[in-house]
């Protein structure tokens, strides 16, 4: 009797390695399918929708591949496109010009063109809601433009161009917005900020592919308001980092300001971003704080300061919460001119006090805009040679 629980110890895991050995889990085979890794939609002057897919091509992939090129010179990556009327009509045309079925679970990356956000985002996002395979996890961007020049813009450093767009998510150098995020927007006012995408000459257009010589890069974020983007109004580079900012999407940030002492400029390596928002209801009153904080050390100085002097790294501290106070304050400004409550802070208002924000919910574009006073709090504690600035005071 004793031999049994040695048995079962020996013969669950060999059952369950035989399980593992059962198959694909699919019919269709991994040979017969093509994964596009980005998806890009535009609104021709003629009216007409074009669509691409940005594909791996398998047959010029090696192991010896580096910056995106492959040992034969080949590119591993190109596009297909269509165009047509509708999304439906488009998608068949492109199903049939491949030679593999389409299958969209490693789209992560979709691109419009500022046409077709201006008309908004609903064939898109439909699209991508009704397809099981599509993560609503992708990123969504918008380009200052056409989506054509994103076919000429090389992916260098990387083997695909949807690799490059998603570095700049992950190294915080742009919003994270996602399908999900829209979508979300929708069930409300359809207010979010999408980052924008703009294409500049390279001046070392040999580099890797004369051909592509566009070089892509963030620039800002298009504004929404009821799902479409707002013509001619998008917030500038300061400003999406203030954006960065308000919604923690940055771990760490470097920032210079002007010397108390002198007027030079002194900028600072800030780590450990967090930032805080927070309806307050005081009398019948609604407002909002917004609180960051945030540790900061000296990266280069210009300044002839004393950095040994207590009072003179107080003010140092306080011009540095200033100056970074006023940026969030201007990103938030140029959302009220359009009164575009891009920070959805209508939902941090409906999950605190749910009542508060039915009775004001119609009239809440016009509120925001004109009388919700929203209080910036920015505490970096700052640091210098390793020790913290609270110990160099006393």
């Amino acid at each position: 009797m004793k031999k049994w629980p040695a048995r079962l110890c020996f013969s669950v895991p060999l059952l369950w390695l035989v399980l593992m050995l059962s198959g694909c889990w699919s019919s269709t085979e991994l040979s017969n399918r093509v994964f596009p890794t980005i998806m890009t939609v535009d609104l021709l002057k003629d009216g007409n929708l074009e669509v691409s897919f940005g594909i791996p091509l398998p047959n010029q992939m090696v192991p010896s591949q580096t910056g995106g090129q492959s040992k034969g010179g080949g590119e591993p990556f190109t596009f297909i496109s269509k165009k047509g009327k509708e999304m439906g009509q488009i998608l068949r045309d492109l199903q049939l010009d491949t030679t593999r079925d389409i299958f969209f679970g490693q789209t992560r990356v979709i691109v419009v063109g500022s046409r077709f956000a201006e008309q908004g985002m609903d064939p898109v996002i439909d699209l991508v809601s009704r397809q099981p395979n599509f993560h609503i996890s992708a990123n969504l961007f918008v380009t200052e433009d056409t989506v054509e020049d994103i076919k000429n813009s090389p992916a260098v450093g990387e083997r695909f161009i949807s690799t490059v767009l998603t570095k700049f998510i992950d190294e915080h150098l742009t919003l994270n917005t996602t399908v999900k995020d829209f979508l979300m927007s929708k069930n409300k006012s359809g207010d979010i900020l999408i980052p924008r995408l703009s294409f500049k000459e390279r001046l070392n257009s040999d580099v890797v592919n004369p051909d592509k010589h566009l070089w892509a890069r963030p620039d800002g974020a298009a504004l929404f308001k009821n799902g479409k983007m707002i013509a001619g109004r998008h917030l500038n580079s300061d400003e999406l980092r203030g954006a960065l900012w308000i919604t923690s999407q940055i771990n760490d940030s470097i920032s210079s300001i002007k010397s108390p002492t002198d007027n030079k400029e002194i900028t600072f390596r800030i780590t450990n971003i967090k930032t805080k928002i927070k309806p307050i209801l005081k009398n019948n009153q609604i407002s909002f704080q917004v609180k960051s904080q945030g540790s900061a050390y000296i990266f280069s100085s210009n300044s002839n300061l004393d950095i040994k002097n207590s009072e003179v790294l107080i003010k140092l501290r306080e011009t540095l919460n200033k100056d970074l106070a006023q940026l969030m304050h201007q990103t938030f400004q140029s959302t009220k001119q359009i009164k575009c409550d891009a920070f959805r802070l209508s939902d941090y208002l409906d999950w605190r006090y749910p009542k508060a924000w039915r009775q004001i919910q119609h009239q809440w574009d016009d509120y925001y805009a004109d009388q919700l006073k929203i209080e910036i709090d920015v505490d970096i504690t700052l640091n210098h040679t390793g020790t913290y600035y609270r110990s160099i005071e006393r």
